[in-house]
């Protein structure tokens, strides 16, 4: 027996998150609200720092329990859908994921960004679809769904609120569910994972 790194991805982007807080809780404090904090209404094209946020706001954390909360979810969420969709596709998704949530947080002139819960409600929406074959809606998308929009209302509706991104949440499981359509109409529903275990 051996061990396996099985969701490169997913693994090495937890490593960078947990790394660049460590750097900001031990090292040079202030790093993350300085460096990694997506700009909304404040966003200014002039400053090169707004667009290096932009970009990679997902590895800043606020603190220790808002890594573990998002971590929980994607070590457990991230090797399923690596192996379903491969790592490569992954990535991509999540890049995408992640610019969409920077855009839509300066179109929408909302407060500062930081944290990887735009990637996090993308895999939990996208996950639902892992097991759907061609031409099927699955019942444990409609129930996600249904959860994860009372969930936000509830949130938004709920006294100090402006610290919670219901943006980015909104925007992750919006990119989530295209990309789980995209990939069953593609055929890559139901189908096992490349050198993967047979689906039953």
């Amino acid at each position: 027996m051996h061990l396996r790194y099985n969701a490169p991805v997913t693994f090495s982007f937890a490593l960078i998150c947990t790394v660049v807080l460590l750097i900001d809780q031990y090292v040079a404090p202030g790093f993350v609200a300085t460096y990694l904090r997506a700009p909304g209404a404040d966003f200014q094209a002039s400053q090169p720092q707004n667009w290096f946020a932009l970009i990679f706001y997902v590895f800043g954390h606020e603190n220790w329990t808002h890594l573990w909360n998002n971590l929980l979810f994607l070590i457990l969420l991230g090797p399923i859908l690596e192996e379903k969709y491969a790592p490569k596709a992954m990535l991509f998704m999540m890049t995408a994921t992640t610019l969409v949530a920077g855009i839509f947080n300066v179109l929408l002139r909302q407060p500062p960004l930081v944290g990887s819960s735009a990637i996090v409600f993308m895999m939990i929406m996208l996950v639902s679809f892992a097991r759907t074959k061609q031409g099927e809606i699955p019942v444990s998308f409609l129930l996600v769904f249904i959860l994860f929009m009372l969930a936000e209302i509830t949130r938004g509706a709920a006294p100090g609120s402006h610290d919670v991104s219901s943006v980015a949440h909104v925007v992750g499981g919006v990119c989530g569910t295209i990309f789980g359509f995209l990939k069953m109409a593609a055929g890559q529903g139901g189908a096992p994972a490349p050198g993967g275990p047979p689906k039953s």
